[in-house]
């Protein structure tokens, strides 16, 4: 049954706001509440007749756009006002009022009333939101061009058509100004001592050190964060209250983040994250900025999985595979989804913290300096095409060996079989390493730049690449790197 819903957003984030809504109109005995009506009350439409979900207290039609945009503008308006209130700083300005003017009118009407012998002068008025729904859908979409694929955004915004999620994308000349600026300076070198490759779960970290002198100092000077997802009145829903107070021994130090429970997931943890080890979405794990690079590779890793999960899922369509057995995928694919999110909301977070941190006197953080902070450390985000996704997946899993899998693995064990017939030095090299696919790709890549006298960048590796036609055939996921 076709159940029409106002807004297809809500319908895509909030499936159980849905399935409570349903259960409470089952339990309505009502005549009508079975009915079903033409779609927008349209005679004519390529839609079929539909049964709304939320429907008008006035009758079996769903709620008017008029109700709809009413509702939405007390809401701004008091969000404004409870925020300008109580928030400090900058104040919001998410509404106006100006005057009505008849049409063809530039000044308006002026009115007046009586009031105890004096007279006063006023015109009519209206509120003018500079947020509606519309933008906010645009602001939504925009924010996430180009770190997820078009019909990864389509989806979480109930778009069936990846034109109409474009239309939505708007793109400001300055933030197009600074991704190319930020790519052009990006290299690319697959060796440890590189900036890019610090691993904060080593036991010789700067991290862990700092942590095991000095916790409270520690957690400002490598600016510790978290995501508040669990309800407030939780005397242990902070993660970095709870690491303060957690016993050494329960401590777990991971790539990208420090878990406080020692990975044993908490009953209303899992009610959040749904399923153990969703640490991007977890309240509990804490990010610090030595984690960025972690993070960064992370993300990459999750949209190795979710191109594999829409191409299956493609797969399975074609062949007329049940409901059922779709929908099990598509679960996996909003769970990864989710996870993408919070990993991108920690590395804005993580990112404001970096920039402050790098204004600090290093004298004053007594437990010593951050190794993102030391190394000038940026995180670049580009557009990234399949080989270039490629190239840094397999960065990733050399210095990363969580975030390795048999795809990536597969795809460097083809990446070292083309190289070995590019030239004898290059097969030495790769031969060292016959165990390791990821390591003997980058090796030869390594040895043929070298052999051309090129500095071990971006550019050359991808240009080098191309030319020999080295990843021909691959199927990558173009993101965010």
């Amino acid at each position: 049954i076709r159940r029409h819903c106002r807004s297809q957003t809500l319908a895509t984030l909030c499936p159980r706001s849905l399935d409570r809504e349903n259960s409470f109109q089952g339990s309505l005995d009502e005549p009508e509440r079975d009915k079903f009506i033409n779609y927008e009350g349209r005679l004519n439409s390529r839609f079929s007749p539909i049964q709304p979900l939320f429907r008008s207290h006035s009758g079996i039609r769903p709620l008017s756009d008029a109700s709809y945009f009413s509702a939405w503008e007390r809401l701004i308006i008091g969000f404004q006002l409870w925020y300008n209130r109580n928030i400090g700083g900058e104040a919001l300005d998410m509404f106006r009022i100006s005057p009505i003017l008849s049409r063809g009118e530039i000044e308006p009407e002026v009115k007046f009333y009586v009031k105890g012998g004096v007279t006063y002068h006023y015109c009519d008025t209206k509120i003018s939101l500079i947020h509606t729904p519309h933008s906010t859908r645009a602001s939504f979409i925009t924010s996430r061009s180009g770190l997820l694929p078009v019909e990864i955004i389509a989806d979480l915004v109930g778009h069936n058509n990846r034109a109409t999620t474009i239309y939505y994308t708007v793109e400001s000349v300055a933030d197009i100004e600074r991704r190319v600026i930020e790519a052009a300076n990006e290299i690319w070198q697959p060796d440890l001592s590189n900036p890019v490759h610090i691993r904060a779960d080593r036991v010789n970290s700067r991290l862990r050190e700092s942590f095991g002198r000095d916790r409270s100092k520690t957690e400002l000077a490598f600016g510790f964060r978290t995501l508040g997802l669990l309800a407030d009145d939780r005397p242990d829903g902070d993660g970095i209250a709870l690491l303060r107070s957690s016993p050494m021994a329960q401590i777990v130090f991971r790539e990208t983040h420090i878990c406080p429970v020692g990975e044993a997931c908490p009953t209303d943890v899992i009610d959040n994250i749904v399923e153990p080890r969703r640490c991007g979405v977890c309240p509990l794990a804490v990010k610090s900025v030595d984690h960025l690079p972690a993070i960064g590779a992370k993300m990459r890793h999750l949209l190795e999985q979710l191109q594999q999960s829409g191409d299956l899922l493609a797969l399975m369509r074609l062949r007329g595979e049940p409901v059922a057995t779709l929908q099990e995928i598509t679960d996996r694919r909003r769970l990864d989804i989710a996870e993408y999110e919070g990993w991108k909301a920690a590395v804005h977070s993580l990112m404001e913290a970096l920039e402050q941190l790098e204004e600090t006197d290093p004298k004053q953080l007594q437990v010593g300096m951050p190794e993102a902070v030391e190394r000038h450390l940026r995180m670049v985000s580009r557009d990234a095409e399949a080989s270039e996704f490629i190239l840094a997946r397999l960065v990733d899993s050399r210095t990363y060996s969580a975030f390795e899998t048999p795809l990536i693995r597969s795809q460097a064990a083809q990446l070292r079989q083309r190289l070995l017939s590019s030239g004898r030095a290059i097969a030495q090299e790769a031969e060292r390493l016959v165990n390791d696919p990821v390591a003997s790709a980058l090796a030869g890549i390594r040895v043929m730049l070298e052999a051309r006298g090129l500095r071990g960048c971006y550019d050359a590796a991808l240009s080098a690449i191309k030319e020999q036609r080295l990843l021909i055939g691959a199927n990558a996921t173009a993101g965010r790197i």
